[in-house]
């Protein structure tokens, strides 16, 4: 273990991120301090990795299928994808890495859709071509070896999020290792309502996974907007899910803040009050393709209620902006459009804070399988 002064200044906050570097490419990877080296799964999903012993790795709502359905699980594209990340979490259980817990911020499909195929395929027996339930009885082998049951991932979400991942698990029960996200008063938090209290931004209780800290934040949904043009049928804010800060139970660890569906935070679109500012050194926060005439308006209020409410040290990181509609973004054309609604982003931020406009960056989407076996190994790397 580095000595204390590292935490002051760790190497591996690398500024240059986002451009080429000597460990550093693709840009699907970053390292937010020493103790998260930060994947993107796509959408909204990320891994995060403590290299260090006890090694651990944190998963945040991974949907590597980009498919809503079963039945579109064993398309090859999503069959690729899947079996990618599962190989590579029982590769790195072989070499030592513990599963320290999943977070899932809400019910939606590109946030929860994969965790019941995740967990069998995790317990897939190893050299052994079997059909997966979840996939629609596609068979599949693997190499590595099986995940035992009680070194499986405990996973955390509000009991909505709960409901949805039962009702769409077909294989064997995975209850066992479900955890509900509480109000602090320890009575669930209704995350579908029309009244929603406590207010976004509402800190809840802490939740210790592994080494790993996280709190958990209620947090408003974007997409949502009054009237005639109201995506789900909901008044107002409605629609909620959890926002999470992580850090390392080690002092001065830096932290992440994930907005995994990007928050309105503004008065326009949320009820209450923030109850109070939120530190952080990494932002990640979400930009959705644009599903109602209110999208831009709504992005520069999320902007500027976001910024002014959320302190951020290094980087403010923009995701979630693909077309999870019709599949993953392809070609140059998307490419350049998926990059514009990130400059947008920035050109927001920049009429508040030119100096925090220079902290964002996007992330390049990682390809399955073959970039994850390209994760450097730590032992390899200078620390």
């Amino acid at each position: 273990m580095p000595n204390p002064s590292f935490f002051d200044t760790p190497p591996l906050t690398d500024k240059t991120f986002g451009k080429p570097g000597k460990w550093f490419a693709p840009t699907g990877q970053f390292r937010n301090g020493c103790f998260q080296h930060i994947v993107w799964l796509g959408f909204s999903g990320y891994v995060i990795v403590n290299h260090f012993k006890p090694k651990q790795i944190l998963l945040v709502d991974p949907w590597p299928s980009y498919r809503r359905y079963p039945r579109f699980r064993n398309i090859d594209s999503s069959k690729k994808r899947l079996k990618g990340l599962v190989n590579w979490l029982r590769k790195m259980r072989e070499k030592g890495y513990a599963f320290a817990g999943m977070l899932i911020s809400h019910e939606h499909f590109d946030h929860a859709a994969d965790i019941p195929v995740i967990y069998e395929l995790l317990r897939h027996p190893a050299n052994q071509h079997r059909a997966v339930a979840n996939m629609s009885g596609e068979k599949i082998t693997f190499g590595s070896s099986p995940v035992p049951d009680n070194e499986l991932p405990p996973f955390y979400g509000d009991h909505r999020s709960l409901e949805v991942i039962r009702a769409g698990n077909e294989s064997a029960s995975i209850t066992a290792y479900e955890n509900e996200i509480l109000d602090t008063n320890g009575s669930s938090l209704d995350y579908v309502v029309t009244d929603p209290n406590p207010p976004a931004g509402t800190k809840l209780n802490d939740l210790s996974l592994g080494d790993f800290i996280v709190t958990p934040f209620i947090w408003d949904h974007m997409n949502l907007c009054r009237g005639k043009h109201n995506t789900f049928g909901l008044p107002s804010s409605a629609q909620r899910q959890s926002a999470f800060l992580i850090r390392h139970k080690t002092p001065k660890a830096k932290k992440t803040f994930i907005i995994s569906s990007a928050g309105e935070m503004h008065r326009a679109f949320t009820i209450g009050v923030m109850p109070q500012k939120i530190d952080t050194d990494t932002l990640i926060t979400a930009i959705t393709t644009p599903l109602t005439p209110d999208t831009y308006r709504q992005r520069k209020a999320l902007v500027k209620y976001q910024h002014a409410n959320i302190t951020v040290r290094d980087y403010i990181v923009v995701s979630h902006f693909e077309n999870f509609v019709l599949g993953p973004t392809r070609g140059f054309k998307q490419l350049k459009r998926k990059y514009k609604r990130v400059d947008k982003y920035q050109a927001e931020l920049a009429l508040l804070s030119p100096e925090d406009a220079k902290k964002v960056t996007a992330l390049k989407r990682f390809k399955f399988p073959k970039e994850l076996k390209e994760i450097p190994d730590p032992t390899t790397m200078a620390w």
